[in-house]
């Protein structure tokens, strides 16, 4: 008797938790911190304290992110882990989906398991969903739109479906693309009219909200999600093609290999573009999750400069793809002789084990080795960029904090995600003191910039009691910004690892 009937698809849901929950929970505690994290839960705290996106704080994405990680920290408080714990059960919810998804469509446990081990091996999945980005909930939202749209029993499941892509793109912008190729699919199953209503129903009850942020200011929002995009580079918008087409070559390893993560999405793409190939063969379109995993690839491509990590949303849709050819594989195999059966079965067999054992070389990475993580510059600033380092450097910030004063200047926000002490509103994103440049004075002000000119009179004045100088900055511009701090006055108070944390004079006398 086949192990596969002697699961229950009860048994295989709780192996696969107890599978993500092993994998997922224990990286999204460790993980080395992504330099946009910090930003990205000192504005969900903001959010959780009264203040709005875009208008009291630059927030260069759609809004909701904030929103829901804001409501989370009312349960856990601010906080590190409690981002990373809800990033984490975003992305175990998203592999039970998946496998409920291959069960329901295959009704094969084995190809459901098989889901299940590529998912929480895949370096793309376990090194960037866990992290507090726009990935883990966008990801989740888009992929159980798509089992829904596949699924004939839900009632009312092109509106639900609709709501979903809509709250995938308030997270999102760009995933906006995956919407005529779900139209497409809501066309061609049963009652065409209906379902195409329901569904764009559903988007627009999910966008609404949007609304509320454009009335209350059309210049502001319509900047911060578009227009900031323009100018963050000087690629432009949509620009840099040499950028991006090297990017994927990276990914691909043929210019030159990103960990793990290049061998894994090599073997997923050509999975899904043999799969395709038979599709079209068969005279049949490709499969739904093939079609969204192309759209949204493309669509990953488009804001310049483009990231790798950006792939992380095609992951279940590419496992998937490579699951569903290996089904189909297994089916066509049925009827042809059992040795054939078995040379497809130990060729499939030594390539997901290949794929599962390079798996530890991007942990060791994300948690240890650093230079592979954005604003990890060198093995030996891999402390700097660690939880407990940086929950470390905002105490010290609270011990020096003299009574009275809250705000302190850095140009990373992330030190503060837990503190007393605030940093400077304008250095929430230094992103900002960047992009600045070519912008006019009253729009400067506006979108909540900081101009080069302004920070260097704020420290020259010594506005704020303490700075601290460490992450986010390269480490050829830390020395400059270091002799500017001391001689405006400050004096070191405190070192973690390379972070400096610097006080004004008056200050020093009471510190420790």
């Amino acid at each position: 008797m086949k192990i596969s009937t002697l699961l229950s698809a009860r048994a295989l849901h709780v192996a696969a938790a107890l599978l993500f929950a092993a994998v997922f929970i224990p990286l999204g505690l460790t993980r080395l911190v992504d330099a946009d994290e910090g930003i990205y839960l000192i504005n969900a705290r903001m959010t959780m304290e009264g203040q709005v996106p875009f208008f009291d704080y630059y927030y260069p994405q759609m809004f909701l992110l904030p929103y829901i990680y804001a409501a989370w920290m009312w349960v856990t408080g601010p906080s590190w882990y409690g981002g990373r714990l809800l990033s984490s059960v975003f992305t175990i919810a998203l592999g039970l989906a998946l496998v409920h998804h291959v069960l329901r469509t295959t009704r094969s446990h084995v190809a459901a398991g098989i889901g299940a081990l590529l998912f929480a091996s895949t370096s793309l999945a376990f090194a960037n969903l866990p992290l507090v980005k726009t990935y883990a909930f966008a990801t989740l939202a888009l992929f159980v739109a798509y089992s829904l749209a596949t699924w004939d029993s839900v009632r009312w499941r092109w509106l639900l479906c609709g709501a979903l892509i809509g709250l995938a793109i308030d997270v999102r912008l760009y995933l906006a693309a995956a919407v005529p190729i779900f139209i497409l699919a809501a066309l061609r199953d049963g009652a065409p009219r209906r379902n195409v209503h329901e569904l764009l129903g559903g988007l627009a009850l999910a966008l609404a909200p949007n609304l509320y942020f454009y009335l209350r200011g059309p210049d502001v929002f319509v900047f911060n999600i578009l227009g900031t995009h323009g100018i963050r580079s000087p690629l432009g918008l949509v620009g840099g093609l040499a950028q991006k087409g090297e990017m994927l070559l990276n990914m691909i390893g043929i210019n030159a290999s990103v960990g793990a993560t290049s061998f894994q999405f090599k073997l997923l793409l050509l999975g899904n573009l043999a799969w395709a190939i038979a599709c079209l063969a068969r005279r049949q379109r490709p499969s739904l999750a093939v079609q969204i995993a192309a759209v949204v690839l493309v669509a990953s491509l488009l804001p310049s400069p483009a990231y790798g990590q950006y792939f992380a949303i095609l992951t279940p849709f590419l496992v998937l793809g490579v699951v569903e050819l290996g089904a189909s594989a297994a089916r066509d195999a049925a009827g042809h002789a059992a040795g054939l059966r078995r040379q497809l079965a130990g060729v499939a067999g030594v390539l997901v084990a290949l794929y599962v054992a390079v798996a530890p070389i991007d942990v060791w990475w994300f948690t240890r080795g650093g230079t592979i993580v954005p604003g990890v510059f060198t093995r030996q600033a891999v402390v700097n960029w660690t939880i407990p380092t940086i929950n470390a450097v905002g105490r010290a910030v609270d011990d020096l904090m003299p009574p009275g004063d809250r705000t302190a200047f850095s140009w990373w926000s992330g030190y503060f995600v837990e503190t007393r002490a605030r940093v400077h509103p304008l250095m929430t994103n230094p992103n900002t003191l960047y992009m600045a440049f070519g912008l006019a004075p009253e729009e400067v002000e506006r979108y909540k910039f900081m101009t080069k000119a302004e920070m260097d009179r704020h420290i020259g004045m010594r506005e704020a009691p303490v700075i601290v100088l460490g992450n986010w900055l390269t480490p050829e511009s830390v020395p400059p910004y270091r002799r500017y701090i001391l001689a405006s006055g400050y004096v070191l108070a405190r070192k973690l690892g390379d972070t400096e944390v610097y006080v004004a004079p008056a200050r020093t006398s009471a510190n420790p």
